[in-house]
């Protein structure tokens, strides 16, 4: 039987959001969450726009927050917008977008302007902004959480309801995946604009509905990774590899097929184990896991902090 923990992690969360709890939103595209109060500490993780984060405390210019996947960390003030629990009820019920779109994206103040007029906000993959679609639309109107408006192409946004709604698979996973090709690596990234190993997988699956745990060993933990059947791969499937001849967990990917995963090391890139491959690389799976991307406890669209249903 395998260990949520990841899971335990998030329903203790949920359980200690009291009626009268102070929530966040993060209102800029990457927002970098620190180790201590500090923009000279350790990146912990990032959140894109309108992720909602669970504030503890706030002291001086900072807030210590949790994040939705069980991250404590600590976030600048002037980068979030402090909602109290009857805003993020609100929230949670009003109409949402989510960006979807596998290229850059910009919100524009001005669909008129031949070049868009001023550009209110730049846009990561899976954020989440206020806002409906009207049929027909090549713009739909979204709001940040600080309220400023401006205007995304149609095609670039899903109602975030419907979207929360389809089917998990790993098409989708490959295709996020695939889409960040070149991006830099980052250590404590988990944005389309960077990020580290397991930033990138934990990107991958949410784009499909899914939330895994941060990082790696978290993540092999979590989805009861074992020593791998080298030919027993599926498409999906997350690697975990280990450096030189030692067995601690420092590195993931996903296999992408034929003896070949996406991953972020340097930048996001495609590699193989095989050695008879021409994109090799002398890097040693140690184990491997598989989501199930049926288990509801993983989908975004059961997760309090995002839908209340």
């Amino acid at each position: 039987m395998r260990v949520k923990i990841f899971i335990v992690l998030c329903s203790l969360i949920v359980a200690l959001s009291a009626r009268g709890q102070q929530w966040a939103q993060s209102n800029v595209s990457a927002l970098c969450l620190r180790s201590a109060a500090s923009h000279g500490s350790e990146m912990e993780t990032q959140a894109f726009c309108g992720m909602p984060l669970r504030v503890d405390s706030v002291a001086g210019d900072w807030a210590r927050v949790s994040t939705p996947d069980g991250v404590d960390c600590y976030a600048p003030l002037k980068s979030i917008v402090l909602r109290d629990s009857a805003e993020m009820a609100a929230w949670r019920k009003s109409p949402r977008l989510i960006a979807t779109s596998l290229r850059p994206e910009l919100i524009v103040g001005d669909t008129l302007a031949p070049d868009g007029g001023a550009i209110v906000s730049d846009v990561t993959l899976c954020s989440i902004f206020e806002g409906e679609k009207s049929p027909g639309s090549v713009f739909a109107e979204v709001r940040l959480p600080d309220g400023r408006r401006g205007y995304i192409r149609s095609e670039a946004v899903e109602d975030l309801d419907e979207w929360s709604r389809r089917e998990p698979s790993a098409d989708r996973i490959i295709d996020a995946a695939r889409s960040m090709m070149g991006t830099p690596y980052l250590w404590g990234g988990t944005t389309s604009k960077a990020t580290d190993c397991s930033g990138f997988t934990q990107l991958s699956f949410f784009y499909s509905g899914i939330m895994i745990p941060r990082n790696s060993r978290g993540q092999a933990a979590f989805c009861g990774a074992a020593e791998p059947d080298m030919t027993g791969f599926e498409r999906g499937d997350l690697l975990f590899f280990g450096e030189g001849d030692g067995e601690r967990i420092t590195h993931v990917g996903i296999y992408s097929g034929a003896t070949r995963f996406l991953h972020s090391s340097g930048m996001v890139r495609e590699n193989s184990f095989d050695p008879e491959d021409p994109w090799y690389i002398p890097r040693r799976v140690l184990c491997a896991g598989r989501v199930d991307l049926q288990d509801p406890s993983l989908k975004v669209a059961n997760h309090p902090w995002y839908f209340e249903r």
